[in-house]
């Protein structure tokens, strides 16, 4: 009879030991802000690119953008009854995959536009379509690729200037970041003076 209750047992807490996982911390979701953007000119004429701030070549510049973001943790789940918690789950757990942290973003990125200011005449073009983004392999990506199929590398990218006819030769970037709630989130580059 107590072998039976004994074996019983066995049998319950030996499939938590065979299906458990490392010792994973508590899963944490977060709420994403965006509350900025900064933006750097690149001269990409040589093997590694160099950032510039005064002069470039037009067919060997590049921006790179990055958004800036505020995290708000906004809840914390853990289990009530963790048996890895005994220490010998990890040493027979037979995978390791923690759970990730949730991220929702508040207000997601709709658009994203280039402008270019021609200092002499202060003349501004929308100049989005003349900057590409190298994808995987041999791939190469506009911005309206990456905010159809990609949106997740709008949060921080570098663009390659590879139109270069609208773009004058003192000019000044911008770059704005429309999201979902209407609101802009814009910078701009110094003076460039293209060679």
């Amino acid at each position: 009879m107590n072998k039976k209750i004994v074996s019983i047992f066995t049998i319950y807490f030996v499939q938590f030991l065979i299906t458990s996982c490392c010792n994973c911390e508590p899963v944490l979701t977060y709420e994403m802000t965006y509350t900025g953007v900064e933006i750097r000119s690149w001269d990409t004429s040589g093997f590694n690119p160099v950032e510039t701030t005064g002069s470039a070549i037009k067919n060997s510049f590049g921006l790179s953008f990055e958004l800036l973001t505020e995290l708000n943790e906004v809840a914390y789940n853990q289990t009530l009854f963790d048996l890895s918690s005994f220490g010998y789950s990890s040493a027979y757990a037979t995978s390791c995959e923690c759970p990730p942290e949730n991220i929702i973003v508040v207000d997601p990125i709709v658009l994203v536009t280039i402008l270019v200011t021609d200092t002499q005449t202060q003349e501004t073009n929308d100049v989005t379509g003349n900057f590409s983004v190298p994808g995987y392999d041999v791939e190469v990506l506009s911005i309206y690729d990456l905010l159809e199929d990609r949106p997740y590398w709008l949060e921080g990218f570098q663009a390659d200037l590879t139109k270069t006819d609208n773009v004058p030769d003192n000019a000044v970037f911008t770059v704005k970041y429309k999201l979902e709630s209407g609101t802009e989130l814009t910078a701009q580059t110094q003076e460039i003076k293209f060679e």
